[in-house]
């Protein structure tokens, strides 16, 4: 099971890399509107300065060519007074009886959008009310700038963020390549160390089981019972050596035509010592077909397989089975079993060498079976069944 630690690592990383962009976009998004505001606000203001002239200049006929000069926006000019000529604008009227206090309208002319203002302003102790025609596109030289800088800022964010997830994601791979490597380093130095003491334990242990032998044809009733544990206890420790040597010289498969029956006649062979005694149905399945294999490796992984499924099962009454089958990926040979099937958090981990959940056991055998499987060019697979229990699968390439 994967580090949870690492799970939110990278939930993280994602959640970053969705809504950082999205809140940079909503930002310029709510910029671009606060600039059409502003765009108002700078075209009033202008209003109100051309109002304020008005109000300090004695004839508004005479201050055009001043207030053109002021506000080069500027594209008509009427003021409005109460009774007096021309007649009042509708939108004037309001202002002059004081029911508002300016009003700002916009007017689509044949050339240009116009921006307009109905300013009030007193002259000679009177309230006027002015009303200002300005081109609209007077305030994009101000604006327009501000837009592109945002935008510049925003993709420049964006950019940013994309470097920096890269970056991010670039260093993880490399730290997990580099553990990757080191623990291979280790797994190497392991293997290296276990041949060499394998190797060097299977002499002499192979001379205690013979002088045991030996001393059990002589022992009499009483002496036979306390010599029969030790050779128990060394037959399993020439499998430890045994699985040991597997798991550090991994030995070059030697393949030739071989039909289905007599790989079935191995395995049944060698697996009895496994099954007898338990309460397993052990079987395997008929089949004509012919593999291009390494005999002796492949009934090393079945061997494997099989012994795993049956400590599975353990005391309880259960079934393996052993089948084959050709299939569009190759041939396929299976283990299945009916056991309680591999808990969820080791599912992860049972190709790792040295592994184990078993109170007995080295964490050698499913890194072995899938060594060996690699050396005959296929690939191990093991999932739990629906039902209940294991499949193991050895996916062979056709030849």
């Amino acid at each position: 099971m994967a580090d949870p630690q690492r799970n939110f690592s990278r939930l993280a990383i994602g959640a970053a890399a969705a809504l950082l962009p999205a809140i940079l976009l909503f930002s310029a998004l709510r910029t671009f509107q606060s600039l059409a505001e502003l765009r108002s606000d700078l075209l009033r203001n202008r209003a109100a300065t051309l109002a304020n002239r008005l109000e300090a200049q004695g004839a508004a006929e005479a201050s055009w060519d001043m207030l053109a000069e002021l506000e080069p926006a500027l594209l008509d000019l009427e003021v409005f007074q109460p009774g007096g000529e021309p007649p009042a604008d509708p939108n004037a009227a309001a202002i002059l009886e004081g029911r508002e206090l300016y009003r700002i309208l916009r007017v689509e002319g044949e050339q240009v959008r116009i921006f307009r203002a109905y300013v009030p302003f007193h002259r000679a102790g009177a309230t006027l009310v002015a009303r200002i025609d300005l081109d609209e596109a007077a305030a994009d030289s101000i604006l327009v700038h501000a837009r592109h800088n945002v935008i510049i800022a925003t993709l420049s964010g964006i950019f940013m963020l994309g470097m920096a997830l890269f970056l991010i994601r670039n260093a993880r791979r490399r730290a997990e390549l580099e553990r990757a490597q080191l623990q291979m380093e280790h797994l190497a130095h392991l293997g290296r160390m276990s041949a060499t003491l394998a190797h060097e334990i299977r002499n002499p242990l192979g001379t205690v089981k013979g002088f045991v032998q030996l001393a059990m044809e002589k022992a009499d009733g009483a002496t036979r019972p306390l010599l029969e544990p030790v050779l128990e206890e060394i037959r399993r420790m020439e499998t430890l050596v045994r699985d040991l040597l597997l798991y550090g010289r991994t030995p070059s498969p030697v393949k030739r035509e071989v039909g289905w029956e007599e790989i079935a006649a191995r395995l049944k062979e060698s697996a009895q010592a496994i099954v007898n005694g338990r309460n397993i149905d052990f079987q395997i399945a008929d089949s004509g077909e012919k593999l291009h294999i390494d005999p002796e490796l492949a009934n090393q992984v079945l061997l494997n397989l099989v012994r795993n499924a049956a400590e599975a099962i353990g005391e309880r009454r259960g079934s393996i089975k052993v089948w084959n089958a050709v299939t569009a990926q190759g041939a396929v040979i299976a283990v299945t079993d009916n056991g309680p099937g591999i808990p969820a958090d080791a599912m992860g981990r049972i190709f790792e060498s040295f592994y184990t959940t078993k109170a007995a056991g080295t964490g050698l055998g499913l890194p072995i079976a899938r060594k060996l499987t690699e050396a005959l060019g296929g690939k191990l697979e093991i999932e739990n069944l629906p039902q209940g229990g294991v499949e193991a699968r050895m996916v062979l390439p056709r030849r």
